[in-house]
């Protein structure tokens, strides 16, 4: 493997990765909806903030926004909470410090 892929490879282990790491230092003080909750909001954020930079038009069909919610339901929202609601039950709560 060429070095190049192996540093990208890395990068993407360590972003991936550390996402893991935030909702476990994050449960300590917020529930799964809450982390999930600010995920998607600071997402939408950025995206929004992005299109308008862009002088993009947000699509006007309500079918298009019915679709977006669908797949952002199923591709965004119920993984990150599964992800956060495990976190809490698969691994003991970190020690009080």
């Amino acid at each position: 493997m060429k070095s190049k892929s192996l540093v990208r490879l890395g990068a993407l282990a360590v972003f991936w990765g550390s996402g893991f790491l935030f909702i476990k230092e994050a449960l300590r003080g917020l529930s799964p909806f809450q982390i999930v909750f600010g995920r998607l909001l600071a997402a939408a954020v950025a995206m929004l903030v992005l299109t308008l930079a862009a002088k993009r038009k947000l699509p006007t069909d309500p079918r298009i926004w019915v679709h977006l919610a669908v797949m952002a339901i199923i591709t965004n929202i119920a993984p990150y909470f599964l992800f956060a609601w495990a976190e809490l039950r698969v691994l003991p709560p970190w020690p009080a410090s």
